[in-house]
């Protein structure tokens, strides 16, 4: 189980987005946390390792 949980840890927390990175993915960041059943949209919908859709998918599923 601990594994499992392992793979939605994002260790560097403090990380600085960058601003176009943002700007194209605010949208379902928003979504996810207005709708939270759809937390996993910015993981789904978003680039497959854009570190800001990760960190909001997780912060909206907690």
């Amino acid at each position: 189980m601990n594994d499992f949980l392992e793979q939605f840890n994002d260790i560097n927390t403090e990380q600085t987005f960058v601003q176009n990175e943002v700007e194209k993915h605010k949208v379902l960041a928003i979504l996810a946390y207005f709708i939270p059943i759809l937390f996993f949209l910015p993981a789904v919908a978003g680039d497959k390792n854009s570190t800001y859709c990760k960190f909001h998918s997780n912060q909206s599923l907690t």
